[in-house]
């Protein structure tokens, strides 16, 4: 219940990349639509995204049931998605979620 009251109407854009997120989020939105829809991401969206995704973590990473956040493979992230990691890492109040990445140093860039 707290996830679904922390990402409300959001959970629809949620649910599309995380599909398992229908099994934990009691949601109307969910229920009434289709999670396969295609849709554009544009600056509004990707703000709107990194928002929800601040709002999850900060519903579930709490002081009783602390969370870490393990990825592997960081070299092949891309740049989006490293702006997501840190936008969710390093907001305010998140007090109770460690985050562990790790890559492989061989698999680099030297730029």
């Amino acid at each position: 219940e707290a996830i679904s009251d922390a990402i409300g109407d959001g959970a629809k854009v949620l649910a599309r990349l995380i599909p398992n997120l229908c099994k934990v989020v009691e949601s109307n939105a969910l229920r009434n639509s289709s999670i396969s829809e295609a849709s554009e991401i544009d600056t509004k969206a990707l703000n709107r995204l990194m928002y929800l995704f601040r709002r999850l973590f900060s519903a579930i990473a709490t002081p009783t049931h602390p969370v870490i956040l393990f990825i592997d493979d960081l070299q092949w992230a891309d740049a989006m998605s490293l702006d997501l990691i840190r936008e969710i890492v390093c907001a305010s109040g998140m007090r109770s979620l460690m985050f562990v990445g790790s890559y492989r140093s061989n698999e680099v860039d030297q730029d």
